[in-house]
């Protein structure tokens, strides 16, 4: 009897201890949507090194990313979008680029899966992704970038 007190007390302990909202993490995810962006036939990307994100929030920043800047794309709202800008070069020709968006903790993680061929070529392919993101990405947040290389090769 003394034995089932016991595990009773304990079971009764446990239970109570779970059910505290304070000790549940606070859920932060934030869920980005990504769409293409093309730039008109009136301007041309800058030059931007190689693996290095630019996350553009204002027509202001936009002038710094492209030429010619005396007059700026008008189809971008900043109040409800991010540009995102990628430059980068594979180490094989690819067929395809998935890239998404998401948090990761307090970081956001700008993954990039990059599809391969069948057959390998050994010399490398460039590639340039520019694609808005919603909700608008904060000033000072911190985003890494993730590569992930997938191979479509034969069983």
């Amino acid at each position: 009897m003394k034995t089932f007190l016991h595990s009773f007390f304990v079971f009764a302990l446990l239970f109570a201890a779970g059910c505290d909202d304070r000790s549940a993490p606070e859920d932060r995810s934030v869920s980005y949507l990504l769409q293409d962006y093309t730039l008109g036939d009136t301007w041309q990307w800058g030059d931007t090194p190689y693996g290095e994100l630019r996350i553009v929030r204002s027509q202001e920043e936009l002038a710094h990313c492209i030429t010619p800047n005396e007059t700026l794309p008008a189809d971008i709202d900043f109040s409800k979008y991010s540009l995102l800008l990628l430059k980068g070069l594979t180490a094989n020709l690819y067929h395809g680029i998935h890239k998404s968006l998401y948090s990761e903790g307090e970081t956001l993680c700008f993954n990039i899966d990059i599809y391969y061929g069948e057959i390998v070529f050994p010399t490398g392919d460039y590639f340039r992704i520019a694609c808005l993101a919603t909700p608008p990405i904060p000033d000072g947040t911190e985003v890494q970038i993730k590569y992930n290389e997938i191979y479509d090769l034969p069983d």
